[in-house]
């Protein structure tokens, strides 16, 4: 079994420059700790990236069985 989820957003309204502002605050960070400094930026692209996030944990969770607070972020490509 893999030990890596994604989850993948295709043809999102927010230019790749402005994502990827938002990308660096969160790589390599624990899925909670990242959803929680996303939920609190006023940034359009903070909003989507916490849903895809979002959609990667609960992947993870359902597919894999696993723990949501061991999961951490190990890349994001935009």
């Amino acid at each position: 079994m893999s030990n890596s989820m994604s989850a993948i957003l295709k043809y999102a309204l927010v230019s790749h420059l402005k994502m990827e502002l938002i990308a660096k605050l969160v790589r390599g960070k624990k899925i909670q700790e990242a959803l929680d400094t996303l939920e609190f930026l006023p940034k359009k692209a903070a909003k989507t990236l916490y849903k895809v996030i979002k959609s990667a944990a609960a992947n993870a969770v359902k597919n894999a069985n696993k723990d949501v607070n061991s999961l951490y972020i190990e890349a994001i490509d935009v």
